[in-house]
């Protein structure tokens, strides 16, 4: 891998170089990991159940198959999940309606009554297929999905859905159907004007269960995984009194002192014809935040920028990407 530090040039006012706040956090995806491995219904339970149903729900050619009419009841991921990536393939019978929902709590009655939902449906056949926002890939009863190419009944489709720092995207055979701001002012008032208008915890976990929904019809899903994102852990990169954690190149010789001075918290450049300092360490992928401003005295305007992924040894005129 290439050396990666993240370089600043000279002829600049610079602040504090700190990670990114909270607000837009970067996160980190972990590794896939399957809830469903083809052959066992280990990792899933009933709902407010301690087993996995003893009907309804059987293992059939390496999918999750609940049977019409059988019974057995939702069934629920054992963890709860807050941030994450999930991918299933799911089909149906002919006229069948389920769903897959999220950051489901059960501490209601239902599944339904805590998480939103990907609604899984024969378009044509089901009466819900007529409305839609109560068809196939939509966020039940609130988002319609848009671009949808549905495949026929009796052929697996690729779910998709995302939640991540607040945003919800459903995704259906490759393409985005839904996206929506769980925070926003329209949700809270497509909420209002819906059947879920009285459910005080409605969307409003932070973490919950996956659900795959017993509406009493023949539904599989298979290959199912899911991968979290975690908040990156924030760093300051520069403390506002010293130069730990920085190092400096000038081309024709000097001291950083003569170039670089640090006045009440703030980088202070004098001016160099051919220099920079740079970051010790290394860094692959980040979000960088820096303040900056030209002398706020004399109003003179300057030249500079922000290099980051510098490669080879110190040098001007490295090759890197600069953000000016």
């Amino acid at each position: 891998m290439h050396r990666a530090s993240v370089l600043v040039a000279l002829v600049a006012a610079l602040s504090s170089a700190q990670a990114l706040p909270q607000e837009a956090a970067f996160r980190r995806a972990s590794a896939w990991k399957p809830l469903f491995d083809g052959t066992s219904t280990a990792g899933w339970r009933g709902f407010r159940a301690k087993e996995f149903p003893a009907k309804g729900w059987t293992v059939d050619a390496g999918a999750l198959h609940h049977a019409a009419g059988a019974g057995g009841g939702d069934i629920v991921t054992a963890d709860e999940y807050g941030d994450f990536e999930l991918r299933f393939e799911w089909k149906v019978g002919a006229g069948a309606n389920s769903g897959v929902l999220y950051r489901a709590g059960e501490d209601e009655d239902a599944p339904w009554r805590t998480g939103p939902e990907y609604q899984i449906l024969d378009d044509e056949k089901h009466a819900d297929g007529k409305d839609p926002k109560t068809s196939a890939g939509s966020m039940y009863a609130l988002y319609e999905p848009v671009d949808k190419a549905l495949r026929p009944v009796g052929e697996f489709n690729e779910g998709r859905i995302v939640v991540r720092d607040g945003k919800v995207e459903h995704w259906l055979n490759g393409t985005r159907v839904v996206s929506c701001d769980l925070g926003s002012d329209e949700l809270k008032a497509r909420i209002a004007g819906s059947k879920f208008k009285d459910l005080a915890n409605f969307a409003k976990r932070a973490e919950g269960r996956i659900v795959l929904q017993d509406h009493g019809d023949d539904v599989w899903y298979r290959n199912i995984r899911i991968r979290t994102f975690t908040k990156a852990p924030e760093r300051r990169l520069f403390d506002g009194a010293s130069f730990k954690g920085w190092t400096h190149h000038l081309n024709e010789g000097g001291k950083l002192e003569d170039v670089w001075s640090i006045v009440d918290g703030v980088i202070v450049c004098k001016g160099h014809p051919d220099g920079y300092i740079r970051t010790t360490d290394d860094f692959e992928n980040f979000i960088l935040h820096v303040d900056w401003r030209w002398n706020p005295v004399t109003k003179q305007e300057g030249n500079s920028g922000v290099l980051f992924r510098m490669i080879g040894p110190d040098r001007c005129g490295r090759r890197a990407s600069r953000l000016n």
